[in-house]
């Protein structure tokens, strides 16, 4: 069962949604699959510095101030550290099954450095919701 913010936010995206339908309703084919919205993206950092491990990108509705849509990037799974310290280079073919296994439940999503985590999860929000 959705949260309450999921059920009001989808309250307010339906709400605003039939307000554009009738205002738009003159407008060219294609439109009603359109919703205009005016929104602020930003990203959040587990900590300072540009060296996080972890990124949030939120998009955030300019009139309302609810959190439309976010991403969240991850460099580091600790499982994952664990298993190749462990396994080590020597077992690179098991490390590669037990990886295949492990891949669906592993939050690390993300490779690269911590400045550009903005940018991705920036278009993969923006790539989601066109």
């Amino acid at each position: 069962m959705p949260s309450k913010r999921k059920r009001m936010c989808a309250s307010n995206i339906s709400k605003r949604w039939e307000k554009n339908k009738v205002e738009n309703s003159a407008t060219s084919v294609g439109a009603e699959s359109c919703l205009s919205n005016e929104v602020s993206y930003d990203d959040i950092w587990q900590k300072r510095g540009h060296t996080s491990l972890y990124g949030n990108g939120i998009v955030v509705d300019i009139l309302t101030g609810i959190v439309i849509e976010h991403e969240i990037l991850s460099k580091y799974f600790p499982e994952c550290t664990t298993v190749e310290r462990d396994l080590g280079e020597q077992s690179a073919d098991f490390l590669h099954l037990w990886y295949e296994a492990h891949k669906p439940e592993c939050s690390e999503n993300y490779v690269g450095s911590s400045n550009a985590m903005e940018v991705k999860a920036a278009k993969i929000l923006w790539t989601r919701s066109v």
